[in-house]
């Protein structure tokens, strides 16, 4: 009789651990599904189609010019100590660690003010599929591509600035930032003639 009860016992123990295994793995398929469900519905609301209305050749070797200051400040760096070792221990005539540092300063100013003109110019302007945004892919200060996107409505056109302000190059202006790029609209490529007119004034074409 006590054997027959710790069978039957043991038969519940098992059917019932069994049914709450399976209850567990369908709930975790549920919640995995849920999971999946809303990682392809995120993805399927940032994909926004990107058209290249203008585009500038020379982007990259402003984007180099930039980067060369990086490269000779670290240069100056490391030879100034070194200079002046070896002046002091008069490996090298008097006055080396001068000429050394003086022309190594200077050239990283130089290169400084160089930078900041090429700053903020302008390598890529995309058009999304709306047409109401627009993404600018321009140079930063030490030659790093950076991107920021804003309203087409917020674009001051070149037919609201005096003419002499874009001869050489289209300062792009915001309603609503502070932030100014340099459009070099002589020397890119408008990829979409009509639209990049639309956006940024006729005057540019």
């Amino acid at each position: 009789m006590i054997l027959r009860f710790s069978q039957n016992s043991c038969k519940i123990i098992k059917n019932g651990l069994f049914a709450r295994c399976l209850s567990m793995g369908r709930i975790s398929q549920k919640s995995s599904g849920v999971k999946e469900e809303r990682v392809n519905a995120g993805n399927s609301q940032d994909s926004t189609i990107w058209t290249t209305i203008y585009k500038l050749p020379a982007i990259r070797l402003f984007s180099t010019a930039n980067k060369i200051k990086i490269h000779q400040g670290i240069i100056t760096t490391i030879l100034c100590p070194i200079s002046w070792v070896a002046e002091s221990s008069k490996y090298i005539p008097e006055g080396s660690f001068m000429a050394v540092a003086g022309i190594g300063v200077s050239g990283f100013a130089a290169l400084c003010i160089f930078s900041l003109l090429l700053r903020n110019v302008v390598g890529f302007v995309y058009l999304d599929s709306t047409g109401e945004r627009i993404k600018l892919a321009y140079v930063s200060f030490l030659g790093a591509r950076l991107e920021a996107e804003h309203l087409v409505k917020d674009v001051i056109p070149a037919d609201e600035l005096p003419p002499s302000r874009y001869k050489l190059y289209y300062p792009l202006t915001l309603r609503t930032s502070k932030e100014k790029y340099a459009i070099f609209h002589k020397g890119g490529s408008m990829e979409d003639i009509e639209k990049f007119g639309a956006i940024f004034g006729y005057d540019l074409v």
